[in-house]
C-alpha cells in the first residue's frame, strides 16, 4: 500500500476515534448534568415543601386561635379572653371591631377619638369574604418597629346580624428570620413572595416590599402562579448569571415561598462579591 494512501487511512481512522470520544463525552456530559439537575430540584423540592409545610402550620394554628375567640365578642368576657388569646397565640394584639364603631382590645390603644373600625381593611374583607371564612392581609410594615405584620379577621354573626368583626395582629419576623435562615448550596438562598409578586423577605433588605419584577421583569404574577401550580424548578436570567428557581405555595396563606440557586450551567469563578452579588433579588 502506497505510504500517502495508508497515512490516509490512518489519519481518517485518528479521526472518527476522535469524533467518537468527543461524542461519548458530550453524551455523558449531558447525562451527568441531567442527573446534576435532578438532584437539585429533588433537594429543592424537599427543602421548600418542609418549610413551607412547617410555616403554614404555624399560621393555621394562629387561625384556631381566632376562631376559637369569635363567640365572645359580643360578651362581657369578651376583653379578658382577649387577653389570654394574645398570650397564647404570640400575637400582637387581639380585638374586635363593631357595626356601631366601637372597638374593644386586648390592651388601651391610642387612637383619635374618631377613629372607625368598620373603615378598616381587616373589617370590610372579613364582611366580604362571609363568616365562616378568615382573612389574611397582605403583610404590612408596622409604623413603629418597620417589622411586617398582618392582620387575621373574620365575621361574626348572630341569627342572621352582624355581631361585629374578630382580629388579631400578627408579627410575622419570625418566619422571615426562618426564611433567611435557609442556606443550600450554589450560593442558594430563600426568599418569601406574595402571589401577586411583592417581595415579603430576601436577603437584600432593599429589594422587601417591592415588586419582584424590579429585579427579574420575565416574574410577573401569571409566571409566578404558573410555576407554583406546576411544582418545577425553572431558569430566570440576570446580569450576573441565571438562576434557579422553585416557588413552593403556603397552605392557608397568599404566600409562596422561593429557593433560588445559582445554574450550574453559566456558573463561573469569580472571586468572593459582595451581598449583592451572590444574593440576587431571585
Amino acid at each position: 500500500m502506497p505510504r500517502t494512501l495508508q497515512s490516509k487511512l490512518v489519519a481518517f481512522v485518528v479521526g472518527l476515534i476522535a469524533s467518537a470520544v468527543l461524542l461519548l463525552g458530550v453524551l455523558f456530559y449531558q447525562q451527568l448534568r441531567g442527573q446534576l439537575l435532578e438532584g437539585i430540584e429533588n433537594e429543592i423540592r424537599s427543602a421548600a415543601t418542609a418549610y413551607s409545610l412547617a410555616i403554614g402550620e404555624w399560621m393555621a394554628a394562629k387561625v384556631q386561635l381566632l376562631k376559637a375567640i369569635k363567640p365572645v365578642i359580643g360578651t362581657p368576657e369578651a376583653k379578658s379572653v382577649f387577653v389570654l388569646a394574645k398570650a397564647a397565640g404570640g400575637f400582637d394584639t387581639v380585638y374586635a371591631g363593631y357595626p356601631d364603631k366601637r372597638a374593644l382590645f386586648s390592651e388601651s390603644q391610642n387612637l383619635p377619638a374618631d377613629w372607625d373600625p368598620t373603615s378598616r381593611p381587616w373589617y370590610k374583607e372579613a364582611e366580604l369574604a362571609g363568616e365562616a371564612r378568615i382573612v389574611i392581609t397582605k403583610p404590612y410594615a408596622d409604623a413603629g418597629t418597620k417589622k411586617l405584620v398582618i392582620s387575621i379577621s373574620s365575621l361574626v354573626k348572630d341569627g342572621g346580624n352582624t355581631v361585629g368583626v374578630a382580629a388579631a395582629d400578627l408579627f410575622i419576623d419570625r418566619i422571615v428570620s426562618e426564611v433567611l435562615a435557609l442556606k443550600l448550596a450554589g450560593n442558594g438562598f430563600g426568599f418569601l413572595l406574595h402571589k401577586d409578586g411583592t417581595v415579603l423577605a430576601h436577603p437584600l433588605k432593599e429589594a422587601v416590599m417591592k415588586p419582584v419584577t424590579e429585579q427579574v421583569p420575565e416574574l410577573s404574577s401569571d409566571r409566578i402562579g404558573h410555576a407554583a401550580s406546576e411544582g418545577k424548578m425553572f431558569s430566570v436570567q440576570r446580569n450576573d448569571g441565571d438562576r434557579l428557581l422553585f416557588l413552593a405555595p403556603i397552605k392557608g396563606t397568599d404566600w409562596l415561598l422561593g429557593i433560588s440557586l445559582e445554574n450550574p450551567k453559566t456558573r463561573r469563578s469569580r472571586k468572593r462579591a459582595s451581598p449583592s452579588r451572590l444574593c440576587p433579588t431571585t
